[in-house]
């Protein structure tokens, strides 16, 4: 297995980029809790533009979290489409040839 894998070659930006992309979601989506934390917190105090204010950021951050998702899902299929067909041709190719042997 670890021939197989050994002379396949991943795009290492690409990788780099989607394992970025996925975390920049993560994160998006983890602030998310404290925001709203932070809204009834302001509820309470009856502060009006501070609820507003932080509205307007989990509105952006869903945004931020919604797109590096779709870029991250899209690079991933980009990646594992590559990934299987150089896989698929290096498994058949070599099968041809162990064929041919005999």
């Amino acid at each position: 297995m670890s021939v197989i894998f050994s002379r396949i070659k991943l795009n290492t930006r690409q990788v780099v980029t989607m394992i970025v992309f996925t975390l920049l979601a993560t994160v998006a989506q983890m602030i998310a809790p404290a925001i709203v934390s932070r809204m009834v917190d302001c509820v309470s105090d009856s502060k009006e533009t501070m609820i507003i204010v932080l509205a307007i950021v989990m509105i952006v951050l869903s945004v931020v979290a919604c797109l590096t998702n779709i870029a991250a899902t899209n690079l991933a299929a980009k990646l594992t489409t590559r990934f299987s067909a150089d896989l698929q041709k290096r498994f058949f190719t070599g099968f041809r040839i162990f064929q041919h042997l005999k």
